[in-house]
């Protein structure tokens, strides 16, 4: 009678399985993830759900719940039934009364057993006083005798409880038969039950742990409303948080310990992006910014305490004051009499200015009044310097116009020397040694190649020669070292040009690093479509840049001129020039 029905095993199994992952009511999931869940909260999850399309997950997971709870409820019902058919029909042995009185005797035999072992050694003892006794023995033999007694007494009792223990024996043996195969029986009834059971509610619990990992990370990555507080309980800040990184994400508002507003903004993955306001505690706007992927766009606008903008009211000032000086100066020149300039001029047409560092020398024959008053009698003044630059164009275009320029050096040597005589340009760069390299262009175009001399003049073989563009496409990877700080890559081929930058120039350090922290390409880039349009020329246009600098617009078109090689140092020396700038640059490309 040892067997125990194990039905009261699915209790704990239940228990177990029973536990919800996150209840259907959204205060109750608020509560399951942020720690203070104000009403408000649950239907800011409501939306979360129903903006990232998930209301069927939520849907699917109530299901399960429910259907979890009918089976779990149904399961133990149908273990309550087994139980109680079990115990309706079967009754345990040790109530049975036939083994109630096999038990009794049993009892009485084991207590008999003791005192029979104890009257077995009694008679022992009195055995041996009576042989080892010398004389007048009669009182031990009398003992003995008696003892004997007690003994044969107690076997014969013995005998008939033994009697009465036989024969209730085989009816409880066969109670306790019945109710231990009963017992298996419902035993296995139980496991067919349980056992289905467990399987349905683990696939179960499987699938609502996937709907929870989903939601999880809906929710994870969802901006929630956030508050944080002064130690006074007053706001201090307001916005939405991202429960997983910890960050502000969408707008977000900064209050002063008096509650009035600090400063408004919108953060866009960490980083401010759109207009940002900041405010005296007066409540009056003190500064305002437009930011673009963390970097202000244009210049922070700044006002006083009382609104007023002071960079514009500044800006606004030092415009009147230069329209009264350009006023002021316009009346002065006008009524300047430059005729004793003017005839002399006459005479001697070709005039020498110097001017910071620059050595001009112009044929003023053709010169107009105002262009006389501006180059000679106030050469300093900023519409000189257009004026100048406008009246040598003109001589340009004219046959025979010849100006001769000059970039002095401090000790007034001459450091580089141009001379325009028509359509063509001598270029001449001095070195410190005294030789120097001599170059001529035509229409923007150069007209052979460099040529070295030395201090004395005599010309020194160069290790340059022509292009050959053939050459120049074949090599499809060049180089410009350390320009800008960062040094250029080029690839061509296929109609593509690309020039790529190894790293961000010195003052963009902040953004290579938020690059690299994003895991974004560190390179940046700009393509352009290219075809050649002579034997020394490329047309470059313009298509795409990941440069924020970048300045270009899409069309934009450049003119790469290849002017030689130099086979030793391998490079190409090249000339470009874009149709949104008169200037042209010369560039060494390496190979």
């Amino acid at each position: 009678m040892k067997y125990t029905l194990k039905i009261s095993l699915i209790y704990a199994f239940i228990m177990f399985f029973a536990q919800p992952v996150f209840s259907q009511d959204y205060l109750k999931l608020a509560k399951l993830y942020y720690k203070d869940p104000k009403p408000s909260l649950s239907l800011y999850l409501i939306g979360v759900v129903r903006d990232n399309n998930a209301e069927q997950l939520v849907i699917d997971y109530q299901n399960l719940e429910s259907e979890n709870t009918q089976d779990i409820d149904a399961t133990v019902q149908k273990i309550e039934d087994l139980k109680q058919s079990f115990e309706d029909n079967y009754t345990n042995p040790e109530d049975d009364s036939d083994c109630q009185k096999m038990l009794y005797y049993q009892k009485q035999l084991e207590n008999l057993n003791v005192r029979i072992t104890i009257l077995a050694s009694n008679v022992e003892i009195a055995r041996n006083a009576y042989d080892n006794c010398p004389s007048n023995c009669d009182s031990k033999v009398t003992n003995f005798n008696q003892q004997l007694a007690y003994y044969n007494e107690a076997v014969a009792e013995w005998e008939g409880l033994k009697e009465n223990y036989d024969a209730y024996r085989p009816a409880c043996e066969q109670a306790d038969k019945i109710y231990v195969d009963a017992a298996k029986y419902y035993d296995a009834k139980q496991e067919a039950i349980l056992q289905p059971h467990k399987a349905r509610v683990t696939a179960r619990n499987a699938r609502i742990k996937a709907y929870k990992k989903q939601l999880n990370e809906i929710i994870e990555n969802t901006p929630i409303p956030h508050e944080e507080f002064y130690d006074n309980g007053v706001l201090k800040k307001e916005g939405y948080l991202i429960r997983k990184t910890k960050k502000y994400d969408g707008s977000i508002r900064s209050y002063y310990p008096n509650g009035k507003l600090e400063w408004k903004g919108t953060i866009v993955d960490g980083e401010f992006d759109g207009m940002y306001t900041k405010y005296y505690e007066t409540g009056v706007k003190k500064a305002e910014a437009e930011y673009k992927d963390g970097v202000v766009i244009g210049s922070w606008k700044n006002y006083n305490e009382e609104g007023v903008d002071e960079q514009a009211e500044m800006n606004k000032r030092i415009l009147d004051h230069w329209d009264e000086e350009f006023a002021a100066d316009d009346k002065y020149y006008a009524d300047i009499d430059n005729s004793s300039v003017i005839e002399s001029i006459a005479s001697n047409p070709i005039r020498t200015i110097k001017e910071d560092g620059v050595e001009l020398v112009i044929d003023f024959s053709k010169a107009s009044k105002e262009t006389i008053n501006f180059f000679l009698v106030r050469p300093d003044h900023e519409k000189s310097k257009e004026l100048r630059k406008k009246y040598i164009n003109d001589i340009l275009e004219t046959d025979g116009g010849k100006v001769s320029h000059k970039t002095l050096g401090d000790d007034e040597k001459v450091k580089l020397k141009a001379i325009y005589d028509g359509q063509i340009i001598t270029i001449t760069d001095y070195q410190e040694d005294g030789s120097y390299t001599q170059l001529k262009y035509q229409n923007r175009n150069k007209v052979g190649i460099l040529q070295k001399y030395d201090k004395n003049g005599n010309r020194i073989e160069s290790e340059e020669t022509g292009v050959d563009i053939n050459k120049f496409l074949s090599q499809k990877n060049f180089y410009i070292p350390a320009m800008m700080s960062r040094k250029v890559i080029i690839e061509i081929g296929d109609g593509i040009w690309k020039e790529s930058w190894e790293n961000y120039k010195s003052d963009d350090l902040y953004a290579a690093y938020k690059a690299y922290e994003a895991g974004k390409e560190q390179y940046t880039s700009s393509k352009y479509s290219y075809k050649q349009i002579s034997d020394t020329q490329f047309e470059l246009t313009f298509l795409e840049s990941n440069d924020s600098i970048n300045k270009y617009q899409k069309g934009d078109i450049f003119i790469i001129e290849l002017n030689f090689v130099n086979t030793k140092s391998k490079f190409y020396q090249i000339t470009k020039t874009s149709n949104t700038n008169s200037g042209s640059i010369l560039e060494k490309y390496y190979y």
